[in-house]
C-alpha cells in the first residue's frame, strides 16, 4: 500500500523554485541565529541534504554558491543547532575528472572534524568524462573514509561508493546506507544483510536515481523509458544487472523494517521534487524523498534541505531553505510532520 502526499504541495514547490530573483553580489554573508530560529526548534536535531552538486562543481563561476551553501551550514553549527550530518545524493562531478574532484574534496574538507559528510555517486561520476559507460570513479581517491570513525561496513576494501555510516540522534546510533548509482545485485544483497544484522538501529538510505517524480519511484518493469534517465537507459547496465527504485524498494527497504527515509536526486526539471510515503512490510511508513535543484541558475540557486528530527524522538519535519535568496520553503509536507517511530 503506497499512501502519497497530494501532488498540488509539489506543484506549490515547483512553482516556488522557480521564480527566482538574483541572487546577493555578497556570497558571504549569512543570516543571524535569530532569523534561523524563527523556523528551526533549537531543542531538534538535523540532518542537511544536498542535491546534485554536478554545476557548482564544474562551472567555476557558480563554486562560491556552493560555498555559502557550506559555510551556512556551519553557520548553523555554530549558532548551536544540533548538525548531526550532511549527506548529498550524488553527481558530486559532472565529468569525473580529477580537477572536479580535487575541487569537491577541497570545499567538504571544511566540515572535517566537525560534521560528518556522506556522499553519494551519480551517474557522472563514473565513467570517461562521466559517460557512465563503465563503474569505473575516482570517488573513492578523494573522498577515502578509511580512517572515519562514523564508518560501519563498506561492500569494498578502499572503495566507498557503497558504504555505511553511523551517526546519532538523541544519544541513539543511526545507519546512514549509500549506495552507488543503479546499485548491483550483489549490493543490494550486501546491504540486506547489514540492515539485518543491525535490526535495532534506524536506516536511511542515500542513492542517486529511486524517484523519478513525486509519488512515483523508477520501475523499468511498468514504464521502461518512458522514465527519462533511468538506470537502465545506461550502457553499463548492459555488462551487470542494475535495480532501479522499485528494485530499491522491493528487494532492501520494504523488508527491512528500519529504513525510514530514503534521499535521491538525479531526476531534472520538472520533475525535481518530491515525496512519496509508503508502507513496508511491517506496515510502518517510509517517507522516500526527490531533491535536486541543479536545473535552477547558479548551479542550483543556493537550496539546500533540513530534516528536522524533533525533541518528541518520533517525528521529523522537512524544510527547504535558499542561502541566495534567504528563502524558505516549508510546504513539501505540508508544514506537518512525519511520524518514524
Amino acid at each position: 500500500m503506497n499512501k502519497a502526499l497530494p501532488g498540488c504541495l509539489v506543484i506549490v514547490l515547483l512553482l516556488f523554485l522557480s521564480c527566482s530573483k538574483e541572487p546577493p553580489a555578497d556570497t558571504g554573508t549569512i543570516v543571524s541565529r535569530e532569523a534561523f530560529a524563527e523556523h528551526l526548534d533549537e531543542n531538534s536535531e538535523f540532518i542537511i541534504i544536498l542535491p546534485d552538486i554536478q554545476n557548482y562543481i564544474s562551472v567555476e563561476a557558480y563554486t562560491p554558491y556552493l560555498e555559502k551553501i557550506i559555510s551556512c551550514i556551519l553557520a548553523l553549527d555554530t549558532y548551536g543547532f544540533k548538525i548531526k550530518a550532511v549527506i548529498q545524493v550524488g553527481d558530486v562531478t559532472n565529468y569525473n575528472t580529477p580537477g572536479e574532484w580535487e575541487r569537491a574534496r577541497s570545499l567538504f574538507s571544511r566540515f572535517d572534524y566537525r560534521i560528518p559528510y556522506i556522499m553519494c555517486t551519480g551517474n557522472h561520476d563514473y565513467g570517461v568524462n562521466g559517460d557512465c559507460s563503465t563503474r569505473e570513479t575516482l570517488f573513492s581517491g578523494y573522498f577515502n573514509y578509511r580512517n572515519d570513525s562514523s564508518l560501519v561496513a563498506s561492500f569494498e576494501r578502499d572503495r566507498f561508493e557503497n558504504t555505511v555510516f553511523e551517526v546519532e540522534l538523541f544519544n541513539r546510533p543511526v545507519h546512514i546506507y549509500s549506495l552507488e548509482f543503479g546499485p548491483r545485485d550483489k549490493v543490494l544483497t550486501w546491504a540486506d544483510s547489514v540492515a539485518k544484522a543491525n535490526t535495532g538501529v534506524m536506516g536511511i538510505l542515500l542513492t542517486h536515481a529511486y524517484m523519478f517524480k513525486a509519488e512515483q519511484r523508477y520501475d523499468f518493469s511498468v514504464f521502461h523509458y518512458e522514465q527519462n534517465v533511468s538506470p537502465y537507459a545506461f550502457s553499463f547496465s548492459m555488462s551487470e544487472k542494475v535495480n532501479d527504485g522499485e528494485e530499491i524498494w522491493q528487494k532492501l527497504v520494504r523488508p527491512n523494517d528500519i529504513f525510514r527515509f530514503v534521499f535521491s536526486g538525479h531526476k531534472t526539471s520538472p520533475d525535481y521534487l518530491g515525496t512519496l510515503i509508503s508502507e513496508n512490510t511491517e506496515g510502518n511508513g517510509c517517507l522516500q524523498i526527490l531533491f535536486n535543484t541543479q536545473d535552477l541558475p547558479y548551479g542550483g540557486e543556493g537550496w539546500f534541505q533540513i530534516l528536522e528530527f524533533h525533541s518528541d524522538m518520533r517525528s521529523a519535519s522537512l524544510k527547504n531553505y535558499s542561502v541566495l535568496l534567504n528563502a524558505w520553503e516549508n510546504s513539501i509536507l505540508n508544514k506537518g510532520s512525519f511520524i518514524y517511530k
